[in-house]
């Protein structure tokens, strides 16, 4: 059998990683004198790290989350307010185990979204499911999926990730019976999911989106079990960055 045939029958088999370094391997066996099970081993290597790549590609597009928004490049030192262990701790993913949640509450800017997402992507590193929404999105979706006959596969899917993240919760008022949709899918998910929230409204200013004041206590109430809150103090990195740009131009015409 050639190598091209070889590679073929691998193909077939649908073994894409021993085939695409099938012949980088059989180079290193000769010319390193690499015993049989060593050579089987590095391409079954190959190939468990093809499918983890893989895996992990088809999670991320599913997702919803930004690739770009990890915990590498938020600039923690900017925010003093946040500890920073806290959030690495977060990081192992054990909250995804004990169905926590994680509520995170701040002005505009502040990198909410980015820490919500850049948790997200490590929840996807190990190999568990991840949805993000905008808040106000998630109630228009359930509510044209409602009026569509589609809810429950939707409710499914939802209730089936492993961490649910509803991004910029109380920012705008929502659609009507938007909010009894919402609160209805956070009692499913309660307890048997890991749930982020992030909002620039601390939860007084919550009820006021609430039509009902006793729906509005029992969705708070329901948001803090099992929750850790983070309320980060401090400026807006946009605002930042467009101060010093403005004085870069200042400077440069100047």
């Amino acid at each position: 059998m050639t190598m091209e045939e070889l590679k073929q029958c691998l193909l077939s088999l649908r073994l894409k990683g021993f085939a695409e370094n099938l012949e980088q391997r059989v180079k290193e066996a000769i010319n390193g004198g690499i015993s049989y099970t060593e050579f089987l081993q590095m391409l079954a290597e190959d190939e468990k790290a093809r499918r983890t790549t893989n895996a992990f590609q088809l999670r991320l597009r599913s997702s919803g989350l930004q690739p770009g928004k990890t915990l590498g490049n938020y600039k923690f030192s900017l925010q003093p307010s946040i500890d920073q262990k806290q959030i690495n701790q977060f990081a192992t993913c054990e909250f995804i185990k004990t169905k926590e949640k994680i509520i995170l509450i701040g002005q505009s800017g502040v990198g909410k979204t980015h820490l919500a997402n850049a948790l997200g992507l490590k929840v996807i590193e190990k190999g568990y499911s991840v949805l993000r929404f905008n808040a106000n999105d998630l109630a228009e979706q359930l509510l044209m999926a409602k009026r569509e006959g589609g809810y429950q596969e939707m409710a499914s899917k939802i209730l089936k990730a492993d961490f649910v993240i509803w991004d910029e919760f109380a920012i705008r008022p929502f659609p009507y019976g938007g909010l009894e949709e919402l609160f209805a899918l956070l009692q499913k998910l309660d307890e048997t999911t890991a749930v982020a929230f992030t909002s620039n409204r601390d939860f007084s200013d919550w009820q006021p989106f609430f039509a009902d004041n006793t729906i509005a206590s029992a969705f708070i109430d329901r948001a803090v079990n099992k929750a850790t809150i983070i309320k980060i103090v401090g400026n807006s990195f946009r605002l930042r960055n467009s101060e010093r740009q403005a004085s870069e131009t200042i400077i440069k015409l100047n």
